[in-house]
């Protein structure tokens, strides 16, 4: 197609391409139209809420931004502890070009648009990956994310190929004790939590914390109870 291939469809508002094919599109068919393109993505659902992860890094002159639409939260990632990883919203919405994120929807989809608007968020201690194509790894060498047992975080990948256009961490980027598994912390807040308690479950006296050692006296905090995540309030 060439350029201003749609210059005169007046009606037009959204024109969906594949991930890989945003950039190009900007540079050629659609350069005096990028407003309307955009990136159509599936969520896994997830409780309540619906997630998935985006990588792309624009291999064209044109580095397009992305802005993702008002049902879905944006989020970079950095590590709090051994075995979980603390979200942080970006508040314009808005991914630069080669930005891995976590995506997080009220609805089955997520839309991210071309936006020529300039990115304010601070990714530098994002510590999310990802690749423009498939990718062979040896198992166990990634996170990626999951559930399990009804828990969304990121777990230990057991495959050998990681999908393109999607975030990932590399197992050693993750310092402290090795985990199968990091929990995800909202703005400070954990999800997946099985069970609120304002003391320990009658008859359950083996608690871990989230390190995987075990804890005599257990204060406030969250807890690992027969396998359980347990809140100590």
């Amino acid at each position: 197609m060439g350029n201003s291939v749609f210059s005169n469809c007046t009606s037009l508002t959204s024109i969906y391409v594949p991930f890989d094919k945003l950039a190009e599109w900007a540079n050629g068919p659609l350069s005096d139209n990028k407003a309307q393109l955009a990136v159509k993505l599936t969520a896994n659902a997830a409780g309540p809420a619906n997630y998935s992860t985006y990588y792309y890094g624009a291999t064209t002159s044109l580095k397009p931004n992305l802005v993702a639409d008002e049902n879905t939260t944006v989020y970079k990632a950095k590590q709090k502890d051994a075995s979980t990883l603390t979200l942080t919203t970006i508040d314009d919405r808005i991914i630069p070009d080669a930005t891995a994120v976590v995506l997080k929807t009220t609805d089955d989809e997520i839309v991210l648009r071309y936006t020529e608007t300039a990115a304010t968020g601070d990714f530098t201690d994002n510590i999310l990956e990802g690749s423009n194509t498939y990718k062979e790894v040896d198992p166990d060498t990634y996170y990626v994310l999951g559930q399990n047992a009804g828990n969304i975080g990121f777990y230990v990948f057991t495959g050998h190929v990681l999908a393109a256009g999607k975030a990932y961490i590399p197992v050693s980027s993750v310092s402290g004790m090795a985990a199968r598994g990091l929990t995800l912390e909202e703005d400070g807040e954990t999800t997946g939590i099985d069970n609120f308690a304002p003391t320990l479950p009658q008859g359950e006296e083996a608690v871990y914390d989230l390190q995987g050692r075990r804890v005599e006296h257990p204060v406030k905090g969250i807890y690992i109870v027969n396998g359980r995540k347990v809140v100590i309030r």
